[in-house]
């Protein structure tokens, strides 16, 4: 080894250097500054790496830079090989995936792992089905419509909840899961057992109110249990991502309506401009769930088909 890497951390109460043996990567260079911001209560720091040769290292640190010293890290885990993309809020840390399934590792456990400690004692917000998968890239049995319990609360209604995904640090699970239909000759619902679909609605968390699961609704109605599976498993596949998607989509959508709702005022023509708007949108799909919004209500969008 004739190279190896210093990185520098200017604070105001001075500068450090850790010597590494390989390039730092933009990841390791940010676990650094959060470990500095956090450990020292700084505003700001300062964070920079070059390549330097062995025989420019001071002496005191020479021997144990040679030494080669065992660590539970020196075989290549999957977390070495799989992309991630770095979230800020509302904590800051990396979420870990690959086409099947994804975890989100704050970032100071993760930081806490780079330094050696082991993954259970490293990333205590972790379920074991996570750090296997961070270890060995196993992936656990997703929930999807087959793990609901249906019961019938009333003789016309048939439903099912179910907690379910990652678990966060107050070990809550992720995601619950309501589904409803009418049966019989029930009525009210969108979904019955004569056309084998369901109401669906979702919680992040255990907190209201409910996820948007649509851009004009938080019901999202009339699905098929593939539909249902498909949900289930864009939930566990990309957990808070997803929820931050969903609701972006209907951010957008609720400043789309009010600047169409002031733009209608201003000509004086509100409703007929408003119904306009409402039939040239009905056959919009959303992009989460590939649902037209006219399947959430159908009954009001029918007076667009006569």
């Amino acid at each position: 080894m004739e190279n190896i890497y210093i990185i520098k951390i200017d604070t105001k109460y001075g500068t450090d250097s850790i010597f590494v043996k390989t390039k730092p990567t933009h990841m390791d260079i940010g676990l650094i500054e959060n470990h500095y911001l956090k450990a020292y209560d700084l505003e700001n720091v300062h964070i920079y790496s070059k390549p330097m040769s062995v025989t420019e290292i001071p002496e005191s640190v020479t021997h144990y830079i040679a030494q080669e010293t065992k660590s539970p890290h020196t075989n290549m885990r999957y977390i070495d090989t799989i992309p991630y993309t770095e979230v800020f809020k509302p904590t800051h840390g990396y979420n870990f995936h690959d086409d099947k399934y994804s975890v989100f590792v704050p970032a100071d456990e993760l930081f806490a792992y780079r330094q050696g400690e082991l993954i259970q004692d490293a990333m205590p917000s972790l379920n074991a089905d996570d750090r296997e998968f961070l270890m060995t890239g196993m992936v656990p049995e997703l929930k999807g419509f087959n793990h609901l319990q249906f019961k019938e609360k009333r003789p016309t209604v048939r439903s099912a909840l179910l907690t379910f995904g990652h678990r966060d640090e107050d070990n809550y699970d992720q995601f619950t899961i309501s589904v409803v239909q009418n049966i019989g000759d029930g009525t009210g619902l969108y979904g019955h057992e004569d056309q084998n679909t369901y109401e669906v609605a979702m919680w992040f968390q255990n907190q209201e109110p409910m996820l948007p699961l649509t851009k004009y609704g938080d019901i999202l109605g009339y699905q098929t249990p593939a539909q249902i599976t498909k949900l289930m498993h864009q939930a566990q596949l990309n957990d808070f991502a997803w929820v931050t998607l969903l609701r972006e989509i209907r951010k957008e959508r609720v400043e789309a309506d009010k600047s169409h709702e002031e733009a209608c005022l201003q000509t004086g023509n509100k409703d007929a401009n408003a119904d306009d708007y409402i039939e040239a949108n009905a056959d919009d799909r959303d992009p989460l769930t590939g649902a037209q919004d006219k399947d959430i209500d159908p009954e009001y969008y029918q007076q667009f088909e006569k």
